[in-house]
C-alpha cells in the first residue's frame, strides 16, 4: 500500500466532501 498515495486520496476525499457541503448549505440541503 502506498501510504502517500493514500494520504492524498483522503485529503481529496476530505477537501471534496467540505465543497460539496458548503455547496449542499447554499441551497439549504443537508449532506
Amino acid at each position: 500500500m502506498d501510504l502517500q498515495h493514500q494520504h492524498h486520496h483522503w485529503r481529496n476525499r476530505y477537501l471534496l466532501m467540505r465543497h460539496g457541503h458548503s455547496q449542499a448549505n447554499q441551497q439549504g440541503v443537508i449532506v
